[in-house]
């Protein structure tokens, strides 16, 4: 309830400051709230690698390109250390016996609308009965990351398959014009926990596939 409370009073300090200031970002992403809804039994020990040479980092559209204000050594940091969280144990690869391989970690350029959508502008609005009007426009970044894993047998990797995940979001609150300037509005520390509920979400979807048992 108290959590509740706490993000509805997030959401509306970020509609006051988007009236005054431009914009802002808010999130309820948690990655301690997924790994605790998934049996870690099956990762604990288990000796991963965790690579990810050229990750994508940006989404281009047909007229924006919205780019995460973290950097791929940033993203594959974060993969490494929920991956300790999630109780798996990080090795070399010459030493593990499967690697995850992160490909990309992208905003979405707003694709998880929320509210009444506008399909002219690609935004909705949340009506007001206080102000007898409309706030300004609201949209949902999720943060989409895709990790390849393999498994490693006498020196060489087996790709077992690609996982995707998109479970962290962050909600942008802002007029229309500014909408989806997303390194403007996305606060980096609210990136940052989307980021981590959807690389968390994405290890809980492999572990719950069994496969490393």
């Amino acid at each position: 309830m108290m959590s509740l409370c706490l993000r509805r009073a997030s959401v509306l300090i970020c509609i006051v400051v988007a009236l005054f200031l431009g914009g802002c970002s808010t999130t309820g992403s948690d990655v301690r709230l997924v790994s605790t809804k998934t049996d870690l039994s099956t990762a604990r020990g288990v000796l991963v690698a965790i690579t990810g040479e050229q990750i994508q980092i940006s989404l281009q559209d047909s007229s924006r390109l919205y780019k995460l204000h973290s950097s791929s050594a940033e993203v594959l940091d974060l993969a490494r250390t929920i991956a300790i969280h999630y109780g798996f144990e990080l090795v070399d690869v010459a030493a593990a016996d499967y690697v995850f391989n992160v490909t990309s970690a992208v905003p979405d350029g707003g694709a998880c609308m929320e509210g009444v959508d506008s399909a002219e502008l690609d935004v909705s609005y949340t009506l007001s009965l206080l102000t007898l009007g409309a706030f300004p426009a609201t949209a949902v970044h999720c943060l989409v990351v895709t990790m390849e894993l393999y498994s490693v047998r006498d020196g060489e990797q087996d790709l077992m398959g690609e996982f995707i995940s998109n479970a962290g979001s962050v909600e942008v609150v802002s007029g229309v014009k500014n909408l989806r300037n997303y390194r403007r509005l996305v606060d980096a520390r609210d990136e940052k926990r989307a980021l981590e509920v959807s690389i968390g979400t994405l290890y809980s979807e492999v572990i719950s596939e069994d496969a490393f048992r």
